[in-house]
């Protein structure tokens, strides 16, 4: 077996993975030890499959890895078996790191080979801050791991419609020692999140170049937007949530609506209540709009007050329900939000003075309950 991916490695220009995948249904009747072991010192990677009557000694002797092992009763069952090993294979000969971008965390797996190859230690590694540097050892790969939050030096953009998590790895070299000073290889990755019912973060923080060696830009990939809901409440105290559907309410009664988000990876800011108005339709777009809150501030203070707004992530306000547009027809309520980062800028909606109607920013999209009847 050795010649043949000896030959079929002179055939390519380059060295590319190899693997065999052995299936046998009984017991070998010579020594399978010492050929296995040379495929694998060629680096070779074996997989051995045993189907009912095999013997499981000889399996690891073949495989050199319990995680190359596998057992099936018949032959129809090595369907599954396959998914595992194209995943394992694909897994090992994929030489860019994979970022993963989560709800709360962010991961960074790299082959161990390719750390190797470069000479580092893969265990040496930590973020921006030093102190982080959590980990998940695989059977091939090392997964560094980090909270999305603004936690380990993690650097926050924002441009209107995306945030952006950044941070860095960075990698040591395997020979290095407390004599002299090391400098780490570093990986970039940056998880983009689409903003759906957020809209701004109300400050931008630069990302400065991470000083030290590094193949190229970094490596980026993209997460789930997020999105606020809205609750409807019948008592002031907000203690009675009205079931999401239909709603009918008297004339001249007053509705309490909570918006929130629910992410933690948002500790730090404040939900602001931009701008919330009523449609005669569930198009936040409807030309026809009645203004509650406008510039962060109650249009009416008679009809509207404001209760909170950019002090946790949760907004609150209550209105008082009228005929807006002059008519019976059924009402919608919209509201656009952003969020306030509490440590760049204040937070506190300022409405000492009235301000200049302005439409709806563009890329601020509604959150919307309705419709609201009227008896």
């Amino acid at each position: 077996m050795g010649p043949l991916f000896t030959q079929a490695e002179q055939s390519r220009g380059q060295k590319v993975p190899q693997f065999l995948v052995v299936i046998t249904d009984g017991q070998s009747g010579d020594d399978v030890k010492i050929p296995a072991e040379t495929l694998r010192a060629q680096g070779i990677t074996v997989y051995a499959i045993g189907v009912r009557g095999a013997v499981e000694a000889e399996l690891l002797e073949i495989a050199g890895d319990p995680n190359r092992k596998f057992s099936v009763n018949n032959f129809d069952a090595l369907n599954p078996i396959k998914d595992d090993i194209i995943r394992d294979i694909c897994s090992t000969t994929k030489d860019e790191p994979e970022l993963v971008c989560g709800r709360e965390q962010m991961r960074l797996t790299v082959s161990k080979r390719i750390l190797e190859e470069q000479g580092l230690n893969g265990f040496s590694a930590h973020l921006v801050d030093p102190r982080c540097h959590q980990q998940l050892d695989g059977n091939r790969t090392i997964s560094y791991l980090v909270d999305r939050r603004k936690v380990c030096g993690n650097l926050v953009k924002n441009n209107g419609t995306h945030v952006t998590y950044s941070n860095t790895v960075f990698v040591f070299p395997s020979n290095r020692s407390n004599a002299s000073l090391s400098v780490p290889r570093c990986f970039p990755f940056s998880c983009v999140f689409p903003l759906d019912d957020i809209t701004s973060l109300d400050a931008a923080i630069g990302i400065q170049p991470a000083a030290c060696q590094s193949s190229g830009e970094g490596v980026v990939s993209s997460g789930d937007p997020t999105r606020a809901s809205m609750t409807l409440y019948t008592r002031p105290d907000f203690s009675e949530a009205i079931p999401a559907g239909p709603v009918r309410l008297p004339l001249g009664s007053a509705l309490h609506v909570a918006v929130s988000v629910n992410n933690t990876e948002y500790d730090g800011f404040g939900l602001l209540l931009e701008t919330c108005y009523f449609t005669n339709s569930p198009n936040a777009s409807d030309p026809r709009k009645h203004f509650l809150i406008e510039n962060r501030c109650a249009v009416d203070r008679r009809h509207v007050q404001v209760l909170e707004s950019g002090a946790s992530l949760r907004a609150r306000f209550s209105a008082l329900l009228f005929l807006y547009h002059g008519t019976y027809e059924d009402v919608y309520l919209h509201c656009s939000i952003s969020m306030c980062d509490h440590s760049s800028a204040p937070c506190s909606p300022n409405c000492s003075r009235r301000k200049a109607r302005s439409a709806v920013s563009s890329d601020q999209l509604a959150v919307a309950v309705g419709p609201i009847s009227w008896f």
